[in-house]
């Protein structure tokens, strides 16, 4: 009988869905980036930099990151449009363990916004345990801001020979007597060059059919159909995404959706000056000929980008 570790809950169609979110993250890349990274000799990898979006927003960040095989790994980040967080990974505790600590400094005051006054608002502290073996993985968590009411969450996976199915459960203490805040299921299937995804969302009121498949070194594609269970055509949608590397230094990628937006990302990167460069511009689709731009990002990365 061979062996198999199924995905957690959280990294159930994880694949796919990176297919279709990274380099098209809208809160960063399709921002203006210029930042350095450089990693030291002990093994810290600093980040910094600055990036302004299209309103003309600046902001300045530095991330502070740290790995090692004998704990686990750190990294912490302070940013001039948010609160300060810090994120550390026990992974040595025992086999198969993994205990995750996050926090943010959040400010003491919201600033104040037209129609919604300033109110305050807590630190944030989420403590997380996954566990892993043999045909089975598990997690749970608790996130709290101290004197707000604390959300539970427990998830379970069990899988045999590729396919894998589980259960997510979130429990908000301040209603739990009244309901259960979320809950939702998934089943994957994963073969030897592509993974097949089931997953719900929002009470199991949405699901979600993924697929990525690895056509051969160079070329992924993915597709993903979202539909609501209530029967309704709303908020039914199908997406297609495509990365295809060019070389052993540029990367190609692109996204489709019947929501009618179509986006491009192009990563390339430079030995001399080390430099890795990203586009990435998306369009709404108005008609057959009529593209409208709807957001575009350049990003600069110097130094270890590899880090």
């Amino acid at each position: 009988m061979s062996s198999f570790v199924p995905p957690k809950f959280a990294d159930v169609g994880k694949s796919a869905s990176d297919l279709f979110k990274k380099k098209f993250d809208d809160k960063k890349d399709f921002k203006h980036v210029v930042q350095t990274k450089n990693k030291t000799a002990s093994g810290l990898v600093f980040t910094s930099g600055g990036d302004f979006d299209s309103k003309n927003n600046v902001t300045g960040n530095l991330k502070v990151n740290y790995k090692k095989d004998w704990f686990g790994e750190f990294e912490g980040s302070v940013s001039t449009a948010g609160p300060a967080k810090a994120e550390l990974k026990l992974k040595k505790l025992v086999k198969g363990l993994t205990v995750t600590v996050t926090g943010d400094t959040a400010p003491a005051f919201a600033v104040a916004k037209p129609g919604n006054p300033a109110k305050f608002s807590h630190s944030t502290v989420k403590v997380g345990a996954d566990y892993s073996q043999d045909f089975f993985s598990g997690s749970a968590s608790a996130e709290t801001q101290f004197w707000s009411p604390t959300l539970l969450t427990g998830a379970a996976v069990i899988g045999f020979d590729g396919l894998s199915v589980g259960g997510e459960v979130k429990l908000d203490t301040d209603t739990i007597k009244k309901d259960v805040d979320d809950y939702n299921v998934a089943a994957e299937y994963s073969g030897a060059d592509y993974t097949a995804t089931l997953k719900t969302s929002k009470q199991g009121s949405i699901l979600t059919a993924q697929y990525i498949h690895k056509v051969n070194a160079d070329v992924q594609v993915a597709g993903e159909f979202t539909t609501p269970l209530d029967g309704s055509d709303d908020g039914r949608a199908f997406g297609v995404a495509s990365e295809y590397k060019v070389d052993a230094s540029t990367i190609v990628k692109v996204r489709g959706s019947t929501a009618k937006v179509v986006a491009v990302a192009v990563e390339h990167r430079l030995p001399n000056p080390r430099v890795q460069l990203g586009v990435a511009s998306q369009w709404d689709i108005v008609g057959f000929s009529a593209w409208n731009p709807k957001a575009f990002g350049l990003s600069l990365t110097f130094g270890d980008y590899d880090a």
